[in-house]
Protein backbone atom coordinates (compact mmCIF):
# COMPACT_ATOMS: atom_id res chain seq x y z
CA UNK A 1 0.00 0.00 0.00
CA UNK A 2 0.94 3.76 -0.65
CA UNK A 3 1.27 6.66 2.22
CA UNK A 4 -2.15 7.69 0.44
CA UNK A 5 -3.81 4.66 0.31
CA UNK A 6 -3.15 4.64 4.62
CA UNK A 7 -4.10 7.72 5.38
CA UNK A 8 -7.25 6.90 3.65
CA UNK A 9 -7.61 3.52 5.02
CA UNK A 10 -7.21 5.08 8.03
CA UNK A 11 -9.61 7.82 7.71
CA UNK A 12 -12.23 5.41 6.86
CA UNK A 13 -11.97 3.99 10.15
CA UNK A 14 -11.88 6.68 11.80
CA UNK A 15 -15.41 8.18 10.16
CA UNK A 16 -16.75 4.68 10.81
CA UNK A 17 -15.65 4.49 14.66
CA UNK A 18 -17.57 8.49 14.96
CA UNK A 19 -20.71 7.84 13.20
CA UNK A 20 -21.33 4.87 15.44
CA UNK A 21 -20.68 5.31 18.42
CA UNK A 22 -21.82 7.95 20.35
CA UNK A 23 -19.25 10.06 22.55
CA UNK A 24 -19.03 9.54 26.26
CA UNK A 25 -16.37 12.05 29.00
CA UNK A 26 -14.99 9.84 31.75
CA UNK A 27 -15.96 10.99 35.06
CA UNK A 28 -14.03 10.18 38.09
CA UNK A 29 -15.68 8.65 40.71
CA UNK A 30 -15.21 6.04 43.54
CA UNK A 31 -17.14 2.96 44.09
CA UNK A 32 -17.29 1.06 47.59
CA UNK A 33 -17.54 -2.48 47.31
CA UNK A 34 -17.58 -5.47 49.55
CA UNK A 35 -13.85 -7.48 49.29
CA UNK A 36 -14.30 -10.67 48.96
CA UNK A 37 -11.33 -12.21 50.10
CA UNK A 38 -10.65 -10.02 53.28
CA UNK A 39 -14.67 -9.02 54.21
CA UNK A 40 -13.59 -5.45 54.42
CA UNK A 41 -14.67 -2.68 51.91
CA UNK A 42 -12.60 -1.87 49.20
CA UNK A 43 -12.46 1.07 46.38
CA UNK A 44 -12.70 1.18 42.62
CA UNK A 45 -11.71 4.22 41.02
CA UNK A 46 -12.16 3.34 37.55
CA UNK A 47 -15.23 5.95 37.19
CA UNK A 48 -18.11 6.12 34.55
CA UNK A 49 -19.10 7.54 31.33
CA UNK A 50 -21.57 9.57 30.52
CA UNK A 51 -22.62 10.90 27.44
CA UNK A 52 -20.63 13.67 25.91
CA UNK A 53 -22.23 17.65 25.70
CA UNK A 54 -20.63 19.66 22.55
CA UNK A 55 -19.42 21.87 25.69
CA UNK A 56 -17.24 19.46 26.97
CA UNK A 57 -16.22 18.59 23.43
CA UNK A 58 -15.24 21.89 22.84
CA UNK A 59 -13.70 22.06 26.57
CA UNK A 60 -11.39 19.23 24.95
CA UNK A 61 -9.88 20.88 22.06
CA UNK A 62 -8.97 23.88 24.40
CA UNK A 63 -6.97 21.35 26.25
CA UNK A 64 -5.25 19.52 23.75
CA UNK A 65 -1.65 19.74 23.75
CA UNK A 66 -1.40 20.90 27.35
CA UNK A 67 -1.08 17.82 29.09
CA UNK A 68 2.15 16.88 30.98
CA UNK A 69 2.94 14.49 28.25
CA UNK A 70 5.43 15.55 25.63
CA UNK A 71 3.96 16.46 22.33
CA UNK A 72 6.52 14.37 20.49
CA UNK A 73 5.20 11.17 22.45
CA UNK A 74 1.34 12.34 22.52
CA UNK A 75 0.58 13.88 19.42
CA UNK A 76 -2.84 15.78 19.39
CA UNK A 77 -5.02 13.30 17.81
CA UNK A 78 -4.03 10.60 19.79
CA UNK A 79 -4.74 12.78 23.12
CA UNK A 80 -8.15 13.65 21.65
CA UNK A 81 -9.35 9.90 20.91
CA UNK A 82 -8.08 8.77 24.18
CA UNK A 83 -10.26 11.45 25.55
CA UNK A 84 -13.32 10.86 23.85
CA UNK A 85 -15.06 7.11 25.21
CA UNK A 86 -18.05 4.80 24.71
CA UNK A 87 -20.68 3.10 26.92
CA UNK A 88 -18.62 0.28 26.88
CA UNK A 89 -15.74 -1.37 29.10
CA UNK A 90 -13.23 -4.16 29.40
CA UNK A 91 -12.39 -5.76 32.85
CA UNK A 92 -8.28 -4.93 33.72
CA UNK A 93 -7.91 -7.14 36.48
CA UNK A 94 -5.98 -4.68 38.44
CA UNK A 95 -6.94 -4.00 42.29
CA UNK A 96 -9.14 -1.05 42.28
CA UNK A 97 -9.30 -0.28 38.72
CA UNK A 98 -11.33 -2.94 37.34
CA UNK A 99 -12.81 -1.45 34.52
CA UNK A 100 -11.36 0.00 31.32
CA UNK A 101 -13.43 2.44 29.51
CA UNK A 102 -13.41 2.27 25.88
CA UNK A 103 -12.11 4.88 24.07
CA UNK A 104 -12.13 6.06 20.27
CA UNK A 105 -8.28 5.13 20.09
CA UNK A 106 -8.96 1.76 21.71
CA UNK A 107 -11.83 1.40 18.79
CA UNK A 108 -9.34 2.62 15.85
CA UNK A 109 -6.07 0.44 16.96
CA UNK A 110 -8.82 -2.50 17.03
CA UNK A 111 -9.72 -1.93 13.46
CA UNK A 112 -6.51 -1.42 11.99
CA UNK A 113 -5.42 -4.67 14.06
CA UNK A 114 -8.34 -6.32 11.96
Amino acid sequence: MHAEEIKLLISNMLIEVIETYIPHKWVDTVEPFMNRYNGRISYDYSGEVKEMTQEEFKEILLTLGKSEMPLFYLPLLDELLSNIYIDQWVPTYVSNYGKHWVSYKDLLEEKFRE
